[in-house]
């Protein structure tokens, strides 16, 4: 049986206008674990999941799912009639890309080759 190439829903980002605003809502009043946090973003724990709400105040609203290895992937789903919006790239704790499948739905996907 094969398995799946996404493993699972590494995040949904959530866009608001500062990160403190957006941490007094998310944090202080809705109860999520702060987990981690930059000048742009804030990653936040969802009790029953390992998915991570994260908050940004540089990208619109979104969920990218976990792959093993994004560069096998992209090349998968290129050669299985995806396009290609942005090839592998470099990101803080592995590789990140983007693709359009052919009914037009943006997919996102990251590994965390780099993660410590």
């Amino acid at each position: 049986m094969m398995t799946s190439l996404f493993k699972t829903i590494d995040c949904h980002m959530l866009f608001v206008t500062s990160i403190e605003d957006g941490l007094g809502v998310y944090e202080k009043t809705l109860g999520h674990k702060l987990l981690w946090q930059s000048d742009t973003m804030a990653g936040l724990e969802m009790s029953d999941t390992k998915t991570q709400l994260v908050l940004t105040t540089d990208t619109p609203s979104e969920t990218i799912f976990l792959t093993e290895d994004t560069h096998k992937a992209y090349l998968l789903l290129l050669k299985n009639n995806f396009k290609s919006i942005k090839a592998p790239f470099k990101i803080r704790v592995g590789s990140m890309a983007e693709v359009m499948d052919p009914w037009g739905n943006v997919i996102k996907f990251l590994d965390l080759s780099d993660k410590n």
